[in-house]
């Protein structure tokens, strides 16, 4: 949740930087709301069953997942900078491809054993086009479309989904400083969706009105 909460912020910094993409007080104001979820959601387990945490641990383990927040915001903008070049599809692929070249020689080192263990195949199938080609796919159609830190704030509609499967699916339980992350995210969600449509609604008003 770190992970994934912290990439709308580092999403609209480094799209001001790189691409002098200038944010607005919806999309400040509701990113702030939804990485106070987001970190309400990542604690809520450790704090609500009483367990005791290791604060360097702790630290380290959200330093990070803040990198890797850091990581997927710059492949954003890096996918966004592709978009002058190739098409959504291109440049979807070029990324996948950039990591496999980075992971495959890793993986030799842990062994191709389980994909002789039955059905492993289409696990890594299923995960690999439904999990992965797909949803990075969607992504970069939808950030052609709109600016990154946008991209990256919808996207944060995953933990939402996920949570609610696992509650109706699974039988998971949120505890109260879960529902509470939970609620922040979804209300800074639907905040900036509602607010960014009103100031669109008002701009094109004054457009017309204008001689």
């Amino acid at each position: 949740m770190i992970f994934i909460g912290s990439s709308p912020l580092f999403g609209g910094v480094l799209s001001f930087l790189l691409r002098k993409e200038r944010q607005t007080l919806s999309w400040m104001v509701s990113s702030i709301i939804v990485a106070c979820g987001c970190l309400g959601m990542a604690f809520s387990e450790s704090l609500g069953n009483g367990s005791s945490i290791d604060q360097s641990q702790l630290l380290l383990g959200s330093m990070i997942a803040m990198s890797a927040g850091l990581g997927w915001a710059l492949v954003g903008n890096c996918i966004k900078a592709l978009h002058a070049y190739v098409s959504p599809l291109e440049s979807s692929t070029i990324v996948m491809l950039a990591g496999a070249v980075v992971l495959i020689p890793l993986a030799f080192f842990e062994g191709f054993g389980w994909l002789s263990q039955p059905g492993s195949l289409w696990v890594a199938l299923s995960l690999g086009i439904v999990s992965a080609a797909m949803p990075y796919l969607l992504f970069s159609l939808g950030m052609k479309r709109i600016p990154v830190a946008h991209a990256f704030l919808y996207g944060l509609i995953e933990p939402i989904t996920a949570s609610l499967l696992g509650v109706l699916l699974l039988k998971e339980h949120l505890n109260g400083t879960g529902v509470i992350g939970y609620s922040l995210v979804l209300i800074g969600l639907v905040l900036f969706s509602v607010w960014a449509a009103v100031a669109d609604r008002m701009q094109v008003k004054r457009m017309a009105s204008s001689p």
